[in-house]
């Protein structure tokens, strides 16, 4: 049973086009608005619109922003977008006015139903004592370092770490108390945990102004925990987009696929690049670690333990 969101449809009329003579019964399509019709795509029918694009969009915004399509749903529907517009030979560059027909459902998810989910309210937990802050502080960095690593990143935790290499004059701070992540060799991240960050050395931080350098500093609490560090993290690497606790990401090809994940971070546009990463209980089994490539697209599986 595939797992979706309820999608409510325009409150229109319902109405069956007739088939031209000799026409196929799968070409029959249903108008459900001036603009939405049910189309057939291989063995499934789907929901699509002709939208005209407005400025400032993408084809990544338009589905979680107008149809609300799950992450692990959009490169699916891309998919058959590409195909029912063979004219648009790239998809990272459509222009306001330009009209695409979108598959954003398929028809029989319409009939499922989302559970309604129970809002919870958490309360802050008390501060940590000093000790016990050391200890989670040493235990998020070194998962930190993990991930990090295994993100294809570099995370400095020792030494004096210059800010603007090459320059004498550069400030410098402690990395085994305010480790960096390098995104590249122009961008930096500073994990400031628990304010940790002297705040004379802060000024100097945020008063850097260069064309060539972008150092950001990321607060981070211990009482967060390891799930809200990672997600923090995650959310200042600059990836194309992370979602965290996703429905399953399916893939179609010759075979359908699901796969789990506690986050998925697309590295680009493209969505066919992707980190699926997992927190897993310490002798829990826990899935292989790797590269994958799954029907054309290439999937990297990230385990942290708790």
């Amino acid at each position: 049973m595939r797992i979706s969101y309820l999608l409510v449809l325009p409150a229109l009329f319902l109405h069956l086009s007739a088939p031209s003579p000799g026409a196929h019964e799968e070409e029959a399509q249903i108008m459900l608005s001036r603009s939405i019709v049910i189309r057939p795509y291989q063995s499934e029918k789907v929901y699509v619109e002709e939208k005209k694009i407005k400025k400032g969009e993408n084809i990544w915004r338009i589905y979680k922003k107008n149809y609300h399509v799950p992450a692990g749903r959009i490169p699916f529907f891309i998919k058959i977008l590409k195909e029912m517009n063979p004219e648009v030979k790239d998809l990272n560059r459509v222009f306001p006015n330009q009209k695409l027909f979108i598959p954003f459902k398929l028809v029989e998810e319409s009939q499922e139903t989302a559970p309604e989910e129970t809002p919870v309210l958490e309360l802050s937990p008390p501060p940590l004592p000093g000790e016990e802050k050391a200890k989670v502080r040493e235990t998020i960095f070194t998962k930190l370092q993990e991930l990090t690593v295994a993100l294809d990143k570099t995370f400095i935790s020792s030494g004096d770490y210059r800010l603007l290499p090459g320059l004498d004059y550069s400030p410098t701070i402690d990395a085994s108390l305010s480790p960096v992540i390098e995104l590249s060799a122009h961008e930096k991240i500073i994990l400031n945990f628990d304010n940790i960050l002297p705040g004379d050395k802060k000024e100097v931080i945020q008063s850097i102004r260069s064309n060539l350098i972008t150092i950001q500093i990321l607060d981070l609490r211990g009482e967060d925990g390891l799930e809200e560090t990672v997600d923090k993290c995650l959310r200042a690497f600059k990836f194309y987009a992370v979602e965290r606790k996703p429905n399953p990401l399916l893939i179609f090809g010759e075979a359908e696929q699901k796969i789990e994940g506690d986050w998925f971070v697309f590295k680009d546009s493209l969505l066919n690049d992707i980190f699926v990463i997992d927190l897993v209980e310490e002798g829990k089994e826990i899935r292989s670690e790797g590269e994958s490539n799954v029907q054309g697209y290439k999937i990297k599986f990230i385990n942290l333990k708790k």
